[in-house]
Formats: C-alpha cells, sequence, structure tokens
C-alpha cells in the first residue's frame, strides 16, 4: 500500500490523471517491482463512519478483482462527493473500468 503523504503528493503531482463520476484516479510507474495503491478519502462534512465504509470498500475492490492484474504502478484513488452516496456495485464497476486502460 502507499501510505506516506510523501509517496501519495509525489502520485497525485505526477501521475496520469483518470477520472469517472465518482471517483479520480492518479497512475504512475512505480519504484517498485509490484503494483501499489494509496486511496484518499476526503472529509466532504461527512462523519467518519461514512468515510471508512467508502474506504473499506475501496479497498475491498482493490483486493478483490484488481490488484493480482495491475501492473507494477502506483495507484492513487480519491473519491468525490458522490463517492458516498452510491453503492459498493457502482464503485466496482467505474474503478474496473478505469483501471482496465492501464497497459
Amino acid at each position: 500500500r502507499l501510505t506516506k503523504g510523501s509517496e501519495i503528493r509525489r502520485v497525485a503531482i505526477q501521475g496520469k490523471r483518470l477520472r469517472t463520476k465518482h471517483l479520480d484516479v492518479r497512475i504512475l510507474a512505480s519504484p517498485q517491482f509490484h503494483p501499489r495503491v494509496g486511496f484518499v478519502v476526503p472529509k466532504y462534512g461527512r462523519s467518519a463512519v461514512s468515510r471508512n465504509r467508502v474506504k473499506r470498500q475501496l479497498r475491498e475492490i482493490v483486493r478483490t478483482s484488481i490488484l493480482a492484474v495491475l501492473p507494477p504502478v502506483d495507484v492513487v484513488i480519491k473519491a468525490h462527493p458522490g463517492a458516498y452516496s452510491v453503492g459498493f456495485s457502482i464503485l466496482a464497476d467505474e474503478l474496473r473500468h478505469v483501471l482496465s486502460r492501464i497497459e
């Protein structure tokens, strides 16, 4: 995982930006030999419970269906305010669609 703020900022500034309706995805070649993923879920006036739910959903989508097929890249996924109100399947479809374009 990408956990350090400096690593997330590097990907956010230098990475290629891919957008969906509810997510903003930044992608940059990884200095490691495996894919790493970081998540940014801003408050947007929501409770910690809501933020944690969105983070858990995004982590589960990446863990179950995306991480195994990613090339060695660093990915930062930022949630938009609309991500709080949509379901798991919509987030999963958007994330799979945008990350399928990586090669």
